[in-house]
């Protein structure tokens, strides 16, 4: 390895294969190495903060965690921030601990990077966090915790996903819905539906509607799909083909059919016609 003034005006080159090649010369080097490898994760070039993570997260992360966690509060340089976000999720449950207290720091942009980088590390106990965070008063914060709970399916969290959805809090709401479709509880369906009249919400209480509803689905779907509002009808085609495709055979989907062979007119079965033209990607 270079003598320490070497290696430092090789990491600060303008030249980023210079730097580049500064950063892989730090391989193996020893904990010593840790601060300029961290500091590398704010490098302009993709390529040298790629090639500091790599060899960040072969240190003890006893050692590098705190450097990492310590990154995620640098509101300056967001490649330092996004790079230390993904080494602490390739951490993976063993990062958890030293972000567990972050999670409550008074500043909620911290706050969200928390949440999402807990998002990406799949345990028990950074799924706790998260349904803790789902009562963040910052609603961009809880908002996140909403999305990554509802991608893990966790039934758990449907109690507060409703109690939240209730306070009709713009992306907190949407985000809520998008969550309790994921999950899939049918509990949840009187309280969406009781939200397709809502502004801003309707298409994705629809959509979540399909997910979830049963026979209280049935009315709204028939009413969206006959709709004049095209994209609104397109947002019902797709929940339609989740909730038939959801119950299979029973009541609500014969209740579905015998609504629809009612309504069928030329106009929907060219907007049919339309859409199955140009499905959905």
């Amino acid at each position: 390895m270079d003598a320490p003034e070497g290696l430092a005006a090789r990491l600060a080159s303008t030249d980023e294969e210079v730097r580049h090649a500064a950063v892989q010369s730090l391989r193996g080097a020893g904990p010593e190495s840790l601060p300029r490898l961290v500091a590398a994760l704010g490098d302009p070039s993709w390529r040298v903060r790629k090639a500091a993570l790599e060899i960040v997260l072969e240190a003890p992360a006893a050692l590098s965690i705190p450097r990492l966690v310590a990154g995620l509060r640098d509101e300056g340089n967001a490649g330092l921030r996004n790079s230390s976000m993904e080494a602490l999720v390739r951490l993976g449950r063993t990062a958890v601990p030293a972000l567990a207290p972050l999670a409550g720091d008074p500043d909620a942009d911290l706050r969200k990077f928390v949440v999402d980088t807990l998002g990406g590390i799949e345990s028990v106990e950074s799924t706790t966090l998260l349904r803790a965070a789902l009562e963040d008063a910052d609603e961009n914060v809880a908002a996140a915790a909403a999305e990554h709970l509802g991608r893990r399916r966790d039934a758990a969290a449907v109690p507060a996903l409703l109690r939240r959805l209730a306070e009709r809090r713009g992306w907190l709401a949407f985000a809520c819905l998008t969550a309790l479709g994921e999950i899939g509880d049918p509990a949840a369906a009187p309280t969406i539906a009781g939200l397709l009249g809502a502004p801003g919400l309707r298409s994705a209480a629809l959509e979540a509607l399909g997910r979830v509803g049963g026979a209280e689905a049935v009315e709204p779907l028939l009413d969206s799909l006959f709709s004049g509002d095209r994209g609104l009808r397109a947002v019902a085609l797709s929940a339609t083909r989740r909730f038939l495709g959801r119950l299979g055979a029973g009541a609500p989907p014969a209740a579905f059919a015998a609504g629809l062979r009612a309504r069928a007119d030329a106009g929907f079965f060219a907007f049919l016609r339309e859409a199955l033209r140009h499905p959905d990607p």
